[in-house]
């Protein structure tokens, strides 16, 4: 293959790489030694059910990739054989599967470097908290209950005096009534 393509190939694969790290929410470097081809399949399987791509790169190129990018804080975690998750969802989502897969292949050779979590480089450590904060939905949904929860007591309040109101007036009307109705009651008896 001449040199031309060679390197026309390679700027496609930067820029390839630019583009996943520039649209990921959270970046994971992993060792990948030692993963047999069905567990390097049933782990891109699970990160892709958390919205994540997964795949091996070669450092030089993932360097330049991430200069590019602006996440030069993979740098550090770019040695050895890498493979590289790409989370453009939920954060905690990709970090969470991570976390299950080794818990559950218990003696994986897979080893987790470091990554990069919006600017900021992470550690292993880091992404395992990561995986400890709960989901995107939930804190979506915890903000809601905070911003209702105080929403419907304040209507309750002011809904309150208005139902009174009601209630008196529904009282009177029939007392009205009643009293509408003895007399004429009383006035056809005579």
């Amino acid at each position: 293959m001449p040199k031309a393509e060679v390197r026309a190939q390679k700027e496609q694969t930067v820029n390839e790489l630019a583009d996943k790290l520039s649209r990921s929410q959270l970046v994971v470097v992993t060792d990948y030694r030692g993963l047999t081809v069905t567990e390097m399949s049933n782990l891109r399987g699970r990160l892709r059910q958390a919205g994540a791509e997964y795949q091996v790169a070669k450092n030089t190129l993932t360097r330049f990739a991430a200069k590019q990018a602006g996440r030069a804080g993979l740098l550090d975690d770019l040695t050895g054989p890498s493979a590289i998750a790409f989370g453009y969802e939920d954060p905690s989502a990709l970090a969470k599967s991570f976390q299950e897969y080794l818990r559950a292949a218990r003696t994986s050779p897979l080893v987790v470097k470091g990554g990069v979590l919006g600017d900021r480089r992470v550690t292993a450590d880091e992404i395992g908290a990561i995986a400890d904060l709960p989901s995107r939905e939930v804190v979506l949904g915890q903000t809601l209950g905070a911003v209702v929860g105080p929403l419907t007591s304040f209507l309750g309040v002011i809904n309150a005096p208005l139902q009174n109101l009601i209630g008196i007036i529904d009282a009177r009307i029939r007392q009205l009534e009643e009293a509408g109705a003895s007399t004429e009651g009383s006035g056809n008896g005579e």
